[in-house]
């Protein structure tokens, strides 16, 4: 089955980066978007690079700041460097509009305690297509 994903974010002012993170829709009859972004954090979190990848189609596309990753082995780059910070995320509410889910995530890891920073928060964007 082709699957398609895009995402995009807007970065809040004031906010020194932008994470990205990239999820696909499963197909038909799937999970619900907002079940996705869930699942998706939850992996995150685990820092299950598999379970990542296989949320991810071989054509993502993930805009972070200014950088545009695509493909499954330049989006879990970001993704690796998060094992080794400890990156946790912290989901806040989702909604839902069609096919887009829209959240904020709070991060949380080791290099930003290391530079002062208690979190940063990302406004999240995901889009998912099917085909």
């Amino acid at each position: 089955m082709d699957r398609y994903w895009r995402c995009s974010w807007r970065r809040p002012s004031g906010a020194a980066t932008a994470l990205g993170l990239a999820l696909c829709l499963q197909g038909c009859g799937g999970p619900a978007p907002d079940e996705l972004v869930r699942q998706y954090v939850a992996a995150a979190n685990a820092h299950d690079l598999a379970a990542l990848e296989a949320m991810l189609s071989d054509d993502v596309v993930w805009h972070l700041g200014a950088d545009t990753l695509v493909g499954t082995a330049q989006v879990l780059g970001p993704l690796d460097f998060d094992i080794g910070a400890q990156t946790h995320l912290e989901l806040g509410e989702i909604v839902v509009r069609g096919d887009t889910a829209e959240f904020e995530i709070a991060e949380h890891n080791r290099v930003l305690m290391t530079l002062g920073i208690h979190e940063l928060r990302h406004h999240a964007r995901f889009v998912f297509r099917n085909g």
